[in-house]
C-alpha cells in the first residue's frame, strides 16, 4: 500500500517541478526582454544625440562660412538701418527691413541678406552658389541671429547665433557636446534656459 502511494506521488512531484521551472524560465525571459529592451531605448537615445551634435557642428560651420563669404565677396556692403540710432554701412549679413531695405537687430537666420550682393542675389540662402540654410533639427528652436552695433560711433562689434534647446534632456545633452566640439569659448551653453551662443564676430567697439 505504501509503495503504491510512492509511485503516484513520484510523478505529481515531478509535475511541479517541472511547473516550478517554467515559471522560473518565463520570469527570467520576461527580466531579460525589459532589460534588452532598455539597452536599446539607451543606444537609440544616444544615436539620436550623436545625429543631433553632428547637424549642429554643420550648421554652425555653414552659417560662418557663409558670413565670412558675403564679407569677403562684398566688403564695400550697403547702407543699413540700425533701429533708433540711424544708419550705418556693413559688409556683414543682415536681416531684411521691408521690400530693399536692411537692418541690425535680432531675426531668424535663414532669412539673412548680404547687403553687398547685387539686387536680386542678396539672399544668404538663395542657393546659387549650392549653399543652403542649415536647419537645426527636430527638438530645437530656429537658429536667431544677431548683430549689434555700438553707439557712439556706430560700428557693428558682435554678431552672434542662439539656439534654444525644445527637446528637454536630450537636446540639453546634444548642446553640450556641441560646446566640446569648438574649443576656446566661441560657443557657449546657458544651463539654466538652454540656449547654445555662437560667437561669430567679437570686435572691440
Amino acid at each position: 500500500m505504501n509503495r503504491r502511494h510512492s509511485t503516484r506521488t513520484a510523478p505529481a512531484r515531478s509535475r511541479g517541478f517541472v511547473l516550478a521551472y517554467l515559471l522560473f524560465t518565463l520570469a527570467l525571459a520576461a527580466i531579460v526582454t525589459v532589460g534588452l529592451s532598455q539597452i536599446r531605448s539607451t543606444d537609440v537615445q544616444a544615436q539620436q544625440v550623436s545625429l543631433s551634435v553632428d547637424r549642429l557642428v554643420r550648421s554652425i560651420e555653414i552659417i560662418r562660412g557663409q558670413v565670412i563669404h558675403c564679407a569677403a565677396a562684398y566688403p564695400a556692403g550697403a547702407t543699413v538701418t540700425v533701429p533708433g540710432l540711424g544708419t550705418i554701412t556693413t559688409q556683414y549679413p543682415v536681416l531684411p527691413d521691408g521690400d530693399t531695405g536692411y537692418k541690425t537687430g535680432t531675426g531668424d537666420a535663414s532669412t539673412l541678406q548680404c547687403p553687398g550682393a547685387p539686387a536680386g542675389q542678396n539672399h544668404l540662402w538663395s542657393g546659387r552658389d549650392t549653399v543652403y540654410y542649415p536647419e537645426p533639427g527636430s527638438g530645437f528652436d530656429p537658429w536667431q541671429y544677431t548683430i549689434v552695433v555700438s553707439s557712439p560711433p556706430l560700428t557693428v562689434t558682435e554678431i552672434k547665433l542662439t539656439l534654444a534647446n525644445a527637446s528637454g534632456g536630450t537636446g540639453l545633452a546634444a548642446l553640450r557636446r556641441v560646446v566640446q566640439r569648438f574649443p576656446g569659448g566661441t560657443v557657449s551653453l546657458d544651463e539654466a534656459t538652454g540656449v547654445l551662443t555662437v560667437e561669430l564676430l567679437t570686435a572691440a567697439p
